[in-house]
């Protein structure tokens, strides 16, 4: 009994790996976004092929960039949520052992992100302003290649790098606005057409959203937006299809 444990172990000596990225915490504190905690389970599958899970679960916090960002009407969102997703890699290096060596990945990613913040609902040349509320959620699914590296130091650290990974995928969003619309103190002279009411605070939020390209997740792609309006608010939904490039992804672990 004990030899064949010692056997089993042997055999399947290097063939999990558990990472994390410690740098991309860092990166999110510099630029002001909510801090994200990544974390990838590999395993290997057959010679030159392997299997893994990647997990990010990021905490709450506000979008708060130490650069100027033109959100326009709207204020900085405060966002949450996870990212899920397999990948299946291939160690083309016959002379290294697997998951050593460069490899090609291909992967799925599935992300969704709760959010909320304000918008301020305003006719300026008549002087009528309202401060609405705005929660919703951002579902995102990206699929895609990445080029990497892995390498592995004394059968327990490992260092792994994704030198590019190219993706393409869709977001899509709901929002709903909620808010006192001030309709018993509005000023004299506004038109009949443009009386506050949630179906035109839902067509002003949609053309803000279409103006905004500085919006967090949709880094200045091209949406569609429409918008519509309920008994007591107003829902703006907005969809659109995103490219996503990434440089040096590294990440660190322990291999068994």
């Amino acid at each position: 009994m004990v030899a064949a444990f010692v056997m089993s172990n042997s055999l399947m000596a290097q063939k999990n790996v558990v990472k994390v990225r410690p740098l991309r915490p860092v990166v999110q504190l510099g630029l002001g976004a909510p801090i994200q905690l990544p974390l990838s389970y590999e395993r290997v599958i057959i010679p030159r092929l392997t299997g893994a899970i990647n997990f990010t679960y990021s905490l709450e916090g506000s979008f708060d960039p130490p650069f100027a960002v033109d959100f326009g009407n709207l204020s900085a969102p405060t966002i949450s949520g996870w990212q899920f997703g397999p990948e299946v890699r291939f160690y083309p290096n016959i002379s290294k052992d697997t998951p050593r060596g460069f490899y090609v990945a291909g992967f799925l990613d599935i992300s969704k992100n709760n959010y909320s913040g304000g918008y301020t609902y305003e006719l300026p040349d008549y002087g009528y302003s309202a401060d609405l509320g705005l929660e919703g959620d951002i579902s995102r699914n990206n699929y895609g290649l990445a080029l990497g590296t892995q390498k592995i130091f004394g059968k327990i650290f490992c260092i792994d790098v994704k030198w590019i990974s190219l993706a393409w995928g869709g977001v899509n969003s709901t929002i709903d606005v909620t808010g006192d619309l001030g309709l018993n103190s509005l000023p004299i002279g506004i038109p009949a057409d443009l009386i506050p009411n949630w179906e035109n605070a839902a067509e002003s939020l949609e053309n803000q959203l279409t103006e905004v390209t500085d919006f967090p997740i949709l880094n200045g792609a091209e949406i569609n937006v429409t918008g519509k309006s309920t008994n007591d608010g107003a829902i703006v939904e907005y969809n659109s299809a995103l490219p996503a490039v990434r440089l040096m992804n590294f990440s660190i672990g322990i291999a068994f």
